[in-house]
């Protein structure tokens, strides 16, 4: 809905009541959808409501808010306006100066931006003012002036306009005491075509002023007709603009022709209805038309117009200081909203600040995490390397040993048990050839010497069964080393089995490399927490898998409320890399139990790059 046309349309019909309805929904949705000249806008219609109403301090308090948000959507043809309605209501508190001030400000812009219609009715409310101030040669240049503005662009106005001007002229002539030639203004200002129909309020003024130009020429014959067909235009077309003036004219007319009941009666008229237009100036000229006509109560109404003047004299102190204090305080209210906003928006950015500096900090937090994580997984990697290679020297080593001992038994063999068992032979061969007792005596030594060699055969096979290095498995060298520095490191006492049947060539080096890491995480993590006495470590050979315990009798803990380290977490992920499973037993005081699950024939994989450790 186009609640300005429909507001506008409501003012020509005089529905004031409708007009505050549509500008406070108008209002409503305009702040909704946060449209400054929509609610600047309605503000103006708001403060027109108030104006209609004569409540003229509210209606300039509405036209200072909609002068703001126009200021600040640099609308001047708005701007231009709201002006021109400020001085509206300064004029109707005879703040005339105020009034003449806010003119000269819509005129500049009228001017500026070549809005000749607004010049013309900024010229024309100029003349009214100056004439207030009873500067009558310049409320006549002004409304010359807005004559020529017509003259000038004769398209952009109506035949009222004209008609408006040459009844202000009139006017002026009419109260400086030129009836003739301000009947000469008024008569031309209702030849204007259609005018009542266009402007009826216009009409009814120019044959109100006619009559009264007639009357001062006490030329009565077309009065009171005149009058009455006035009232009748304003009755017919709901116009209340002028009706007292025509009451009180029809007063002078009657005091005229001695009718003093009649002229009595349309005073009072006149009176009361300036009262209910809230016009004190208007009160006072009716209440001298009262003392006039009705000389019995000439002291009451005499009284009544001092005390009216007075408190005009008092309410345009007020007005002024009510308009001012108004101007000053909705002033106070912008710098306080925009000091606000301001304030608003400081904080808004130093939030913003904080925002971006804490999110660049995550950043560089997490980029140094991410760094110090690749770090550690290329420490561990090389670590395992290192263990590989350790793996790889350590078998290098015992395939030498396995080389040299391999040449020394070979060499033992020949040069020992090879030459003995071939001298015996001979000696036997030659000694067969005699059956006497003799040689049977000499054949004895040689047949022990056979025992001797069986006994050196059997020395050599022990010397083998006994590992010569040991263990000829390299990995379990490591892992009795890992434990022999664990004695030697801790208090803590420490018993390490393993099963000699475990063949350790069948399972891969980097599943090797695991179980060291796993083992080498628990005896840490015993270190670090357990508080442990003892530690039994043992590592079984089962049928299809490799069976790893490790149990600790320190402080244990509760697995269900304990988060999990990056030990647990290294160890877990570790057992999954070889499918392998894990299972930890251990309660508070109870101790801790480790045991580990290694598939003999597994596909390994690559521990989770979040869980290696």
């Amino acid at each position: 809905m186009n609640y300005i046309t429909l507001n506008n349309n409501l003012y020509k019909l005089n529905a004031t009541e409708d007009i505050q309805k549509s500008a406070n929904l108008y209002l409503k949705k305009s702040l909704i959808g946060k449209s400054k000249f929509h609610v600047a806008s309605s503000y103006k219609w708001i403060g027109i409501y108030f104006e209609l109403l004569s409540k003229n301090d509210s209606a300039f308090y509405y036209y200072l808010k909609a002068e703001r948000l126009f200021k600040e959507e640099k609308n001047l043809k708005e701007l231009c306006e709201i002006y021109q309605d400020q001085a509206q209501v300064q004029f109707y508190t005879n703040d005339y100066l105020e009034a003449e001030k806010s003119l000269i400000k819509a005129l500049r812009i009228a001017k500026k931006t070549k809005l000749s219609k607004k010049q013309f009715d900024i010229y024309t409310f100029l003349g009214t003012i100056s004439h207030e101030l009873n500067d009558y040669e310049k409320s006549l240049e002004y409304h010359f002036k807005a004559l020529k503005v017509i003259d000038d662009f004769p398209k952009n106005y109506e035949n009222n306009c004209y008609s408006i001007c040459l009844c202000d002229i009139g006017r002026h002539y009419l109260e400086r005491s030129n009836p003739q030639k301000a009947k000469s203004y008024f008569k031309n200002g209702l030849k204007a075509e259609n005018l009542m129909m266009e402007a009826p309020s216009v009409y009814a003024i120019l044959l109100d002023r006619l009559g009264k130009a007639n009357s001062d020429l006490k030329d009565y014959k077309l009065l009171p007709v005149i009058y009455f067909k006035a009232a009748r235009i304003r009755e017919e077309f709901n116009v209340s603009n002028g009706a007292n003036y025509n009451k009180l004219y029809l007063s002078e007319y009657y005091a005229a022709v001695k009718d003093s009941t009649k002229s009595k009666k349309f005073a009072h008229e006149a009176y009361e209805l300036s009262k209910s237009f809230r016009a004190p100036k208007d009160m006072l000229l009716c209440l001298k038309q009262l003392a006039k006509v009705d000389p019995k109560n000439a002291l009451k109404y005499s009284q009544d117009y001092i005390r009216i003047s007075d408190s005009m004299q008092q309410l345009e102190r007020e007005s002024r200081n009510k308009f001012a204090k108004i101007a000053y305080e909705t002033e106070e209210i912008t710098n306080e909203k925009e000091a606000a906003v301001h304030q608003k928006w400081i904080f808004f950015c130093a939030a913003m600040l904080i925002l971006i500096i804490g999110v660049l900090l995550v950043i560089t937090f997490s980029q140094r995490a991410k760094q110090k994580e690749m770090q550690f997984l290329q420490g561990q990697q090389k670590s395992d390397e290192e263990i590989y290679q350790l793996i790889q020297v350590q078998q290098a080593k015992i395939d030498e040993g396995r080389s040299i001992e391999k040449k020394r038994i070979a060499r033992d063999l020949h040069d020992g048990i090879m030459n003995r068992l071939a001298s015996t032979r001979l000696n036997l061969h030659k000694l067969s050839e005699g059956n006497d007792v003799s040689s049977i005596k000499k054949s004895l030594p040689f047949i022990a010497g056979i025992q001797d060699i069986e006994k050196e055969i059997r020395n050599i096979a022990h010397d083998l069964n006994k590992e010569v290095f040991i263990n000829t498995d390299s990995f379990r060298v490591i892992v009795e080393s890992l434990f022999s520095e664990q004695k030697k490191l801790f208090k803590t006492k420490c018993h390490f089995e393993v099963d000699k049947s475990i063949n350790w060539d069948l399972i891969e080096s980097n599943k090797k490399i695991h179980i060291y890491r796993i083992m080498q995480e628990a005896l840490n993590n015993i270190n670090k927490h357990a508080h442990a006495r003892n530690i039994i470590a043992s590592i079984h050979d089962r049928e299809n898998d490799v069976l790893l315990e490790i149990y600790d009798d320190g402080v244990g803990f509760s697995f269900n409320e304990k988060k999990k380290g990056i030990g647990l977490q290294n160890i877990f992920s570790r057992t999954k890399a070889f499918n392998g499973t894990v299972e930890i037993k251990s309660n508070q005081g109870a101790g801790t139990t480790l045991i580990i699950t290694i598939p003999k024939k597994s596909q390994i994989k690559e521990p989770d790059n979040g869980n290696t450790g």
